[in-house]
């Protein structure tokens, strides 16, 4: 009943045996708590004769009750069916059968991203152990898609693989019993207390901890078996339920992460011996389905933990061992990272920590913002940056501005919050909108959201072709396996001519031939599941329409041109700020309401607001001038990533105006240096600066109070 049985179902079935009198289950606020007092109840009330009560009859009867209005789905009217409580049966399944089930409905939607469950708290190893076997949450999106209760995904066609995902039956076994490991790393990193992880006899690097051992687990143990990678099984040998069995006997016995880690580094050495024949055949982006991809997932996990316990030396081998391999390439720039840090901060050997940076440099599969943080740490370590280096650095170079807020408070570490304009409380964020907002400004903190929205509109077609092999592998995604920042030389490579195509239009394309572009694929796609586009929230037609004008088609070219060879989605600036200016005489067609008379500006929340939507014809026949810019946020204790910097250096880079607005705090108190001026000067002492006039009321550049609305900003070009 726990497992199958809804609230109403559970709560019929208490009124039935009479566990409870109210056909309402607001009385009980958890199923547990129902199933606790139905439990309670049948085992202490007895019928007249001495038997208990007929709890399964009851559960019969009520299920058949609450599924009479049950609709037909096979029926085009969703007709309602009407169910005799005689035929309703029960079934207990095997719990073998039902595990090769939930490994059917796991392959069926491998490619979406497993539902968000609670994590353990404070956890021992015991409640690791006991909740590392319990199944996952899984996602349903076929039975939510018929119910209404998601959007349906794009229709691809699903071609024969030229490949097979799993080229034999031990590959999809180790697949799973490696995701079961992954699976449970991920608990121990999310909820096991850090004191019931290793015991004191376990510190420190041994030479028993650096043995790598063969592997226990039989999914990896027979690796060089041919009998076991066969694509058969005889009944002689192990089938896929005692695989299965097999990695929950090894998660129930283990008694300490050394010694779990030990049996991960075994796996992983394994299927890398498993795998390699096949590296050459295999497409990168069907990585992820891969036993060893899981593995290293795992101990790029426990890498972390190694580090938060103090244990670097072994945080150091792990990280060495995943650099010798040539899975997670995208995780490589942050593994240098940690490996030079490890070496300088902690093993305090300098001179090594700048020869990671030096392999480093040298990996052409390092990312731009990685590779950037590299340059800078290895240009400390050296101290004196050679001429080589100052060729390679990639310098931020953007607009900045600063403005001044009133703070609530100045603590390290917790969100700033400020004094708005409209003296309540905002966030930064919020208070840079607020100053846009008085120049005639309209916009959103949305991360990008909006941007990444308009690319998957003009590149929808691109994302959702047929032609590439394999990319597509279930009816449920959203996006191609290869549209990834992991996998974007693939992406683009495969897909050249169709984004020549699109880059060519777009350059081609006037401002109306842009919007009737983007309503195109709006009408025919919206509410489609897609990576890229956000239906829901305030995006509407008009404003996409309005956003791509504002940018321009000649700045989308060449923006597309260059992120569909990097498909980075994070570190987009913070606000996309978007201006209609209103000539004075020519803004007269567009009703007065639309129009600020202070700024001169149109209103664009009212314009979007109008009955069905802003009518952007409307609005481009009266010869307006649309302004589009990003605006990245920083607080007072807040600074620039590599990530960020490589985003506003594209985006300008492709003529989109992108700035970094900068929220200072006045000073809490006279500097010190000043009140010593005014003292030496009191005793006659001569000042090294000239005095600061203390008796002038009237505001200058330096004043701290915030501007009024009518005051622009300046710019500061860097």
């Amino acid at each position: 009943m726990k497992s199958a049985c809804t609230i109403p179902e559970i709560q019929a079935v208490m009124v039935a045996t009479g566990a409870s009198k109210s056909k309402s289950a607001a009385r009980y606020k958890t199923k547990p708590d129902m199933l606790e007092r139905l439990r309670a109840f049948v085992t202490t009330q007895r019928r007249i004769d001495g038997s208990f009560l007929p709890l399964s009859t009851h559960l019969h009867a009520a299920l058949a009750l609450t599924s009479f209005d049950a609709p037909d789905l096979s029926s085009p009217h969703r007709q309602h069916r009407v169910h005799d409580p005689t035929s309703l049966t029960l079934f207990q399944i095997h719990p073998r059968t039902r595990d090769a089930f939930y490994r059917m409905h796991r392959l069926m939607y491998m490619t979406l991203s497993l539902p968000v469950q609670p994590t353990l708290k404070r956890a021992t190893w015991g409640d690791w152990q006991r909740a590392v076997c319990r199944y996952e949450p899984t996602a349903w999106p076929g039975l939510l898609v018929i119910f209404g209760k998601v959007a349906a995904f794009p229709r691809v066609t699903l071609a024969a693989p030229s490949r097979p995902l799993f080229p034999t039956l031990h590959a999809l076994m180790a697949y799973e019993c490696a995701s079961v490991l992954r699976h449970a790393t991920r608990l121990i990193v999310d909820g096991v207390r850090l004191d019931h992880l290793l015991p004191s006899s376990a510190r420190g690097l041994t030479a028993d901890w650096l043995d790598v051992r063969p592997p226990t687990l039989l999914a990896f143990a027979g690796a060089a078996s041919p009998s076991i990678t066969s694509s058969s099984f005889s009944s002689s040998q192990p089938t896929k339920a005692d695989f299965c069995d097999n990695v929950h006997a090894f998660l129930q016995s283990v008694d300490n992460m050394d010694s779990f880690v030990g049996e991960l580094r075994a796996c992983l050495a394994s299927s890398l011996h498993l795998t390699r024949e096949d590296d050459k055949q295999r497409r990168v982006f069907l990585e992820p389905y891969d036993a060893t991809y899981a593995l290293a997932r795992s101990m790029d996990l426990v890498v972390g933990v190694y580090e938060k316990l103090g244990e670097y030396d072994k945080a150091l081998v792990l990280l060495q061992e995943l650099l010798a391999t040539s899975v997670l390439g995208h995780k490589r720039g942050s593994w240098y990272t940690r490996l030079a840090i490890n070496l300088e901060m902690h093993m305090k050997q300098p001179t090594d920590a700048r020869a990671v940076c030096d392999t480093a440099l040298s990996d052409p599969r390092v990312f731009p913002a990685d590779r950037m943080d590299l340059l800078r740490r290895h240009r400390r370590l050296a101290k004196t940056p050679t001429t080589e280096d100052k060729e390679v650095v990639v310098e931020g170079c953007y607009p900045t501005h600063t403005i001044d807020g009133r703070p609530l408070n100045r603590a390290v570490g917790e969100k700033s919050r400020f004094i708005g304009y409209d003296d309540d409380s905002v966030t930064v964020e919020a208070l840079v909108l607020q100053h846009y907002k008085s120049q005639g400004w309209h916009g959103a903190h949305d991360e990008g959201a909006s941007f990444r929205s308009l690319l998957g509109l003009l590149l929808w077609d691109v994302m959702f072709l047929n032609d590439v092999p394999d990319v597509f592998q279930t009816p449920f995604q959203s996006r191609p396996l290869d549209m990834d920042m992991r996998y974007s030389d693939h992406f683009y490579n495969a897909r050249a001519a169709a984004i020549d195509a699109v880059v060519m239009k777009l350059r081609a394309s006037s401002a109306l031939d842009l919007c009737a572009w983007i309503a195109a694929t709006w009408h025919a796609h919206q509410g489609t599941q897609c990576w890229l586009v956000r239906w829901e929230g305030s995006l509407t037609l008009p404003y996409m329409q309005l956003m791509a004008i504002g940018i321009g088609a000649p700045a989308l070219a060449a923006i597309v041109q260059v992120w569909v060879k990097h498909l980075e989605t994070s570190g987009l600036p913070d606000l996309f700020m978007l201006r209609v200016v209103a000539r004075p005489r020519e803004h007269m067609g567009l009703p007065a309401h639309l129009v600020d008379r202070h700024t001169n500006c149109v209103d664009i929340p009212a314009w979007s607001a109008m009955e069905g939507g802003g009518d952007i014809d409307a609005l481009m026949g009266q010869h307006q001038t649309v302004e589009a810019q990003f605006v990245e946020v920083k607080g007072p204790r807040d600074r620039l990533s590599d990530t960020q910097i490589v985003w506003l250096d594209r985006l300008n880079a492709a003529g989109i105006s992108s700035v970094v607005c900068y929220v200072q705090e006045p000073p809490t108190k006279k500097k010190k240096k000043q009140k010593t001026q005014e003292e030496d000067e009191i005793r006659g002492k001569p000042t090294t600066d000239p005095p600061t006039c203390t008796t002038s009321t009237s505001k200058t550049k330096r004043s701290k109070g915030i501007p009024p609305p009518h005051v622009p900003i300046e710019l500061l070009d860097y």
